[in-house]
Parts: structure tokens; sequence; C-alpha cells
């Protein structure tokens, strides 16, 4: 009996996808994401079956009720010749998973009209790994195909009217009387044309040198003119556009116009080509045109973005058309009005309307720019971040003519910056500071009150039940509990007051402008009000408490470490004395005990240095977007223990930089790598070896200049494959120096990397002030990528960042062949982590051969890996 047309919903194939829904998130996933205009499931095992949801025909104009769950049904009314390119993409996502099905098709609508579709799928297998179903979502991308095209037309418009433009230009230049040259690089060779050599007054039969043809130029300022622009397009690839004198070979003193053009290719300069046109006569109309050539060139120089032009009192002459887009002002419409009427920019935190540049620009006759955070509100309403600046325009006898304004939309980027920055120093669970930004604070209140200059006080707050909390109602109640206690502390501290999330159950605040009594007074309210809360779970009552160390800040702290050890101390003293009170830190024997025993591992890590104690390891960095089979790793350090073990350089490495021996440590570990490597036999074998350099190092200038000379005695080939990663341990003290350290390595050949990317809040100021090559996205973003869409966001924000600086990206903590798929589908470069490789002696690590490299990798990205 054939098949009558029924229910979607009551379709057998649609009640067994519901049921895999349920086994399989994956598929969840792909529905919510791709499902717009239609949904379709294919039994594969009885191909005529096909179940297609009702949104799927009402896209196309059909009653559902009247269409059977069959695959002919669609097949007659798609374009035979998309069916062809759908059955071959169908096949071959079947053969392999990682081929994507996906791509636009036509089908003809029931009025008869075609409706594009974007069609994509998922084969659905057994255990086996063979195809059974096909889960499919259709989205109409009709509207965007017709932009499409309307665009296309659009686009010949212009090439029509640039080729009508080209033929005037060419009709022009025979008129002009202008001659051309061409100069190869490599072998030397000038040619000129017959109208050059006419300019020049020599035969036709005239064969010029490089050097012969500079000599014809004036001695002097327009010798030295054209020789300096000839060495800039060879080395820099600079184009020029100059007027000069020139000595024909008559003796004629000529004015022309030379203009030069250099070609690369692979980053070397190949050929210079140009023309060349005698100007004598219309050098002395030249004047006349000044007010137009240089309105027609700053114009035309910045057509890419936004442009809008005045005159010389503000009035619109010209818009291009982003900039009507933008604005929401036809050029017609905007010419004649003051700008203020058609650019209307406000500062987007306060709303406040912002002053014109162009006003400014007339008014001091200079290039002024817009200051962050400016919106521009089109003429709809549509707000725009923007960045901008105005020039003036100025004829050579000094009259203004007016100004012209270039503006372009950074509102993703501000958005991606804002966002980025907040991740960066907030706690995603409860909103307050994070830690990273905590230390910070710390740092800049120590440095100020080192002076003396004010009283402060910084609290610890430890809650004291919050893990019964957390074991008998779960994490998600924990969390609940987390976000009710923040802001209960956040209610009862003052609005100067800083308060942040260290981690856990820990809480840190920093009262600025608080002598001790007053401290003491804000720390036993915050512990009254946090022992009268109640957690209220499931009709249960849970009554918290707190620990509060307090430590007034009066001048006394040499470091933040101290001064943060100093209140987790008074916090867990407060425990120990029974819970929920306050204890005011005072220094007693146990601190200075603390001191003491730091300073034993401070003398110990001198002496390790002195008799070469520390051991080199390292861990292999694996490219995951190229076949490179070369070595690549990462120069880790270990301290022996005494008993077969090793010291943590958790422990022994913050030591380090507290009693500045972080540099020390820094100058030994590059030594040690550089004599290693000299040993290696197979050098060729090695693409790069990583090595970290503290904030300290990177700000020390006598470090600078001790490694600087220490790389100059190196040979150039390890120079080469060195990396030097740069760490937010410490802060940088002058980023100025920093950056000219950076050039002075990358002038050597030392690649740069930026460690732990995205982790503290100064990683964005250090990628825009350092000349890197490479962002190490910080493991804390890659570790739960898999489970935390924050992560997945922030990893991807990073790539994209990357790209656009054209820096290579290495994801660290990769720990699992999933994490590792997901960070190369997003684009990541490189990977590192447990999963790939278990740091151990670097040289166990240089004897790995380039097969027994090739097969481990062959073997991770299988996922056939212990």
């Amino acid at each position: 009996m054939p098949q009558q047309p029924t229910d979607a919903s009551s379709h057998r194939l649609h009640e067994e996808l519901l049921i895999k829904l349920k086994h399989d998130p994956r598929i969840f996933d792909f529905i919510e994401k791709s499902s717009l205009d239609g949904l379709w499931y294919w039994d594969l095992e009885h191909p005529e079956h096909e179940w297609m949801s009702e949104s799927f025909w009402a896209t196309l104009g059909y009653d559902p009720a009247t269409k059977k769950h069959l695959a002919s049904e669609w097949q007659d009314i798609i374009n035979q010749d998309d069916l062809k390119v759908a059955i071959e993409n169908f096949q071959r996502h079947c053969e392999n998973p990682s081929h994507a099905y996906d791509q636009l098709v036509r089908y003809r609508h029931k009025d008869g009209h075609t409706v594009w579709i974007r069609c994509r799928g998922m084969a659905i297998r057994d255990e086996h790994g063979n195809p059974i179903r096909m889960l499919g979502a259709h989205t109409d991308v009709t509207a965007l195909k017709q932009h499409e095209r309307q665009q296309v037309e659009y686009e010949q418009q212009q090439k029509r009217g640039f080729e009508k433009q080209a033929d005037l230009l060419n009709e022009l230049e025979k008129t002009a009387d202008i001659g051309t040259w061409e100069f190869d690089v490599r072998t030397q060779d000038i040619k000129w044309s017959d109208q050059t050599k006419r300019i020049h007054e020599v035969s036709l039969d005239y064969e010029p040198s490089l050097d012969s043809g500079i000599e014809f130029y004036k001695e002097g300022a327009s010798r030295k003119a054209i020789t300096e622009a000839v060495t800039r397009g060879i080395e820099q690839g600079e184009p020029w556009d100059l007027e000069l004198e020139v000595i024909t070979a008559k003796g004629r003193a000529i004015w022309v116009r030379a203009l030069g053009r250099p070609d690369f290719v692979d980053g070397e300069c190949v050929r210079l080509f140009g023309v060349f046109q005698d100007i004598t006569n219309t050098k002395l109309l030249k004047s006349q045109l000044t007010k137009q050539h240089e309105l027609l060139r700053v114009t035309l120089k910045s057509i890419g973005d936004a442009v809008i032009t005045t005159d010389a009192y503000g009035v619109v002459t010209w818009m291009n058309p982003i900039a009507q887009q933008m604005t929401g002002w036809m050029v017609d419409e905007a010419m004649g009005r003051q700008l203020s009427d058609v650019f209307n920019i406000v500062n987007e935190k306060t709303r406040i309307t912002v002053e014109n540049p162009v006003d400014s620009c007339l008014r001091e006759k200079r290039i002024m720019g817009l200051a962050n955070h400016t919106l521009l509100i089109s003429r709809e309403g549509t707000e725009y971040g923007i960045a901008d600046s105005a020039a003036p325009i100025i004829s050579e006898d000094g009259q203004m003519m007016g100004a012209v304004m270039v503006f372009h939309d950074v509102t993703e980027q501000r958005r991606i910056g804002d966002e980025m920055s907040y991740r960066a120093t907030h706690d995603p669970l409860t909103g307050l500071f994070n830690r990273t930004e905590f230390e910070a604070r710390i740092n800049r209140l120590v440095s100020d009150s080192s002076s003396e200059s004010g009283l402060h006080g910084v609290l610890f707050v430890d809650l004291d039940q919050f893990k019964i909390v957390n074991d008998t109602c779960g994490h998600s109640a924990g969390d609940e509990l987390l976000q009710q206690i923040s802001h209960l502390l956040t209610q009862h501290i003052r609005a100067s007051d800083f308060i942040a999330r260290l981690g856990g159950d820990e809480f840190a605040i920093i009262l600025v402008g608080c002598d001790e009594k007053k401290a003491n007074h804000i720390a036993k309210s915050l512990c009254h009000a946090v022992d009268e809360y109640r957690y209220i779970h499931d009709g249960k009552s849970f009554r918290i408490g707190a620990s509060i160390g307090l430590v007034p800040v009066k001048g006394q702290w040499q470091s933040s470490t101290e001064l943060m050890q100093a209140a987790d101390r008074a916090c867990y003293a407060a425990k120990d004395a029974g819970r929920n009170r306050v204890h005011v830190w005072r220094e007693s024997d146990q601190d200075i005990q603390q001191r003491h025993t730091e300073m034993g591992w401070a003398t110990r890590i001198e002496y390790a240095i002195d008799n070469n104690q520390f051991v080199l390891f390292a861990q292999r960095i694996v490219p995951v977007r190229s076949s490179d089979k070369n070595l690549c790793m990462e120069v880790l350090l270990r301290l022996p223990d005494g008993k077969s073990g090793w010291v943590s350089p958790g422990t022994f490495l913050p030591v380090a930089e507290r009693y500045y021996l972080a540099s020390r440590i820094d100058i030994h570990v590059v030594e040690r790598v550089i004599a290693t490597l000299e040993n290696h036999a197979n050098l060729s074998s090695i693409s790069q070896v990583h090595v970290n350099l503290s904030g300290q190092s990177v700000g020390d200038r006598k470090f600078h200049k001790k490694l600087l000379e220490l790389l100059r005695q190196t040979n150039a080939d390890i120079l080469k494959r060195l990396c030097f990663e740069i760490t937010e341990t410490v802060a940088i003290r002058s980023i100025a120096d920093a950056a000219s350290f950076v050039d002075s390595l990358r002038s050597i050949g030392i690649k740069i990397s930026l460690d732990d990317f995205g982790a503290g809040s100064s990683s964005f100021g250090y990628l825009k002030n350092l000349d890197v090559e490479q962002l190490k996205i910080d493991g804390q973003f890659v570790r739960d990528i898999l489970t935390d869409p924050m992560d997945e966001v922030a990893v991807k924000a990073f790539v994209e960042i990357a790209k656009l600086r054209q820096l290579d990206t290495v994801a660290e903590f990769v720990d699992s062949a999933e994490v590792l798929n997901r960070v190369t589908e997003l684009g990541v470069d490189y990977a590192q982590g447990y999963y790939l490789h278990k740091p151990e002696p670097i040289e166990n690590v240089l004897a790995i051969t380039t097969i027994e490299l090739k097969k481990a990798r062959t073997l991770l990205f299988s996922g056939d890996s212990a």
C-alpha cells in the first residue's frame, strides 16, 4: 500500500530522532545551531524513507500535510545539477566524517520561483563507524543571494567606470607626452621609452644605466632626493612622486615629474618602474591647481574608510558612500550643512556630546583625533563605536582651505576588547574582581604607601562553613552561595573600597584611606553580617560565618607578597581562634622565621646556580596545522630535592623573584640551553627551543646587556632556533625598555612569544607594545574548553586577534584528544600539554629521532594515544 502523508511529529523516524537526542548531546547542539528553515532525518538503511519537518515544506511553499516522508519528494523539485553536488558531498561525508556536508542548492518553490537553500547535515554512525542515518537542516538564503547579485552588478558598474577612467588616463598620457622607464634590480638593466629619451635629449639608441640616469638630475637637492628615493624603494618598498630639476644631454635645465614604484616578490625588490614627464611649462601653473590637487590627493588616499570633507567654515562639501551609510545622510542632503548637523558624536559612557574634531582641527590648524569611547549616532539612531582623525587642508601660501575627516567603525573591536579586559580582571562566577586584579591593586597600594602618605587596611575573608554546603547540596548550590555572599559583602563596605574573589571561598578587600580602628569596625560588621545570614536550600537553613584577617598598611611593607602572606596568616589565625571573628595582624616570631626560611631558599637557589644543580627538562610543542616534523619544545627547570625527587618550580621561583634572583636563573638557563644545542649532533632536526624569561629580566637593563653579549657570541644557527617566552609573573617596570630589548633580540634572529596570554591584565598591553611573533594561550582557558563556553569564546577571540596581527598561537594544558581536536578546530597553530608529551630531561627529548616524532604525531592525531 503506498504511504500516505502523515503528521510529521508521529513519524517513526521523528520518534527515533527524539530518542537519540536524549543520548547524544551533539545532535541537539547541531539542531540548535543549524535548524532555521527546515529539518530532515534520513534512514540510510532504507534510503527511500526520509522525515522532513513542517518548516521544511513551508519554506518551499507546500502544505506539509500533502507531502509524504519520502526522499523522492524533494529530489523532484531540487535543481538537478545541485543534486549531483549534494550526492557527491554526501558520499564523501559518509566515507570521511571530517568532510563537511554543507552546500548551497536551488529548489523550485511551489509558485515556480527559485529558493536558495543552505543544506547542512551530519551522518549518525553505528558502533562500527558506518553511517546509518543522516540528520540535516535547511536555511533559506535567497535574500542573501539576491543581495550578492546586486553587489556583483554594483561592482560591474564600478569596474566599467574605472575602465573609462583608465582609457581617459591613457589618452592623457599620449597628449601629455609622458615617458616610461623600468629597472631590473637583479640584472641592473634599465630601459627607457623613446619619449623618456627625447625628454633627456639623447639619441634613441642611447643605453642608460642606473648611475648615468641619476647623473642627469641637477647636482644638489634634486640628485640627493632621487638617490634616496631609489634606495628607499629597493630597501623599504616606498614609492615616490617627485618634482625635480634635470640637466638634459644638451645642457638645458628642465623640471620633470619623476614617479617610481617598487615591485616585490617574496619580500625582495626585483623591479622598479615608473614614468617621467617634462613639467617645465605646467610647473608655472601648479600654484593655481594646489587647492584642487591637495583636496583630491587626501580624499583618494583615505577612500578606504568613511571620509567627509568640509570647507574652511566646517560646512560639508563631500562624503563617500561609507560615510553616508554610517551617518545616515546622503551626500546631496549633507552638502551645505554644518558638519555638527550630520556627524553626531557622544561619549559612550556619559552620553555627553563630544567636540567635533573638524572644529578643533580648523581652529588649531593641525591633525586632531577623537578621544576613546566615542560613539557616532546615525540619523536613524544606529550607534557605531568609531575612531577618527581630522586633517586640515592648507594651500602652499598657508591659506586654510578646509578639512578632511577619516573615520571607521570599531564597534566590534571595542566590544571584544572590553569583554577581554573585563574577563581578565573579573571573576566570572561572582562578578567581583579576580585575584590577578587584586594583586595589581596590592602592588600599587604597597608602592603608594611606601612613602607613609596614607593608612589603609587589607582584609582576607574565608568562609567558615562553605564546604558543608558545597558537599551537602552540590556545586551549583555552592556557586549560588558564593554569589549571595559576594553581594552581601559588597553591601557592607564603602563605595571607595575594593573587593575581589581570590578563588574558592576566599575573598579580599582593600580599605583605602582607612586607619586600623575604622578597618577593624568594618571587618567586624562584615563578620556580623555573614553570621546573621542564612543560606536556604531545599527547605534547609545553613549558617555560614566568616574568618577575617586584617592587616593595617602603614608603609612598613617592602613587597606585595609579604603583605598578602601576612593577611593570609591573620585569616588562618582567626580560624584557629574559633572562626567567625577578626584577627588583626601583628608581626611575630613566626613571621620572622618565615622570612628566614625564604632567605634560606634564596641561598639555596644561588648555590644551585653556582654549582650547576638545576636540571633542564623539556616538553614538546606539537604543530597541529602543518606537517613540520622537526622538534619544537619548551625548556623547563627542575631542582633535585635530595631524595630522588624534584622541587616544584612553584616553590623556588616566587622566592627567586622576591629576592631578585630571577634574572640570574634566566641567564643560567640560557647559557645551559646554548651549550646543550652546541653539543647536539643534529641541530637541523630542531625547529624551535622556547626559553622562559621573567618579567624582572625583561624590565632589567643590566640583564638586557648581559644576555645580548652572550647571544652575540652564539652561532646564528642556534639563535634562529631560540624563542624567548615573556611571562607576567612580575610586572615589567618599563615597557619602553622592554620594547627596545625585544627589538634587539629580534634583530639577531630571536623569536618572541607572549606566555600565559589572557591570564593577566597586562597581556593586551604587552601585545600592543612588544613586537612578538607568537601567543601562548593560558591553560586556564584551554583546560575546560569543552565544558565552559566562556573559555571557548576567549580562545576563539585570542586566535582571531593573533590572526589580525599575523601571529602563531599555542594552546597550553592540552590534556586530552578532545581538547586537542577542539583547539585545532578553533584555528590554533600549536598545542602543548600532558596529552601530547610529559616533561622529561632535555637529553631524552633531544634523543628523539625525526621518525619517532612523526610516529608520535600520527598516533596523537588519530586519537590512539595512551
